[in-house]
């Protein structure tokens, strides 16, 4: 999923990347907004859970020539999903940073798995991140990963707090992909 979303980012820099304010949830390694970042993004953010913060810390430092060749500031933060849910509120360090207006981006890839109550939790994080009024952008890449009623709970959610949820396909005979 990263690979790909990746790609889709890299052919299309100038809409979502260059000199655009993005936040990735979920980021796992950091290898998704990292590559945004070295795309030409004006501030990038990779979110995760506390557990996955070294490890998106320890990738960055290994690619800091890449990371730092960047004009704009690459961080990362924790984000607990579910206190996110539970408080209605980001953590401080993104919610500095949406003071500076709305981001223009925020991208995620294979992050709709196990259970229902965790893709509505990341849903909760989203629309924090995504103001009422605000026209941010959420690119999702979704791999198949037989949770097809995870993925349909979380999309009927998302249309039901007013996002415009289109189906993207690599091509008609896969129409498995979905965008937010």
């Amino acid at each position: 999923g990263a690979m790909c979303m990746q790609r889709f980012l890299a052919a299309n820099s100038e809409l979502y990347c260059q000199k655009k304010r993005v936040v990735e949830v979920g980021s796992g390694t950091g290898y998704l907004a990292m590559s945004a970042h070295i795309l030409g993004t004006s501030s990038c953010i990779a979110t995760d859970c506390e557990d996955m913060i070294g490890l998106i810390a320890r990738n960055a430092e290994q690619n800091k020539d890449l990371v730092r060749a960047q004009a704009g500031s690459f961080e990362w933060v924790a984000c607990d999903w579910y206190a996110v849910k539970k408080e209605e509120k980001l953590p401080s360090e993104i919610e500095a940073a949406l003071k500076a207006g709305p981001l223009d981006v925020v991208i995620a890839s294979d992050v709709l798995y196990e259970e229902v109550e965790r893709a509505h939790a990341l849903l909760a994080v989203i629309d924090q991140l995504c103001p009422a009024g605000s026209s941010t952008t959420i690119l999702l890449c979704q791999s198949f990963r037989a949770a097809y009623d995870v993925e349909v709970s979380f999309f009927e959610a998302a249309e039901r707090l007013g996002f415009v949820v289109s189906l993207i396909s690599q091509d008609g005979r896969s129409p498995d992909r979905v965008a937010l």
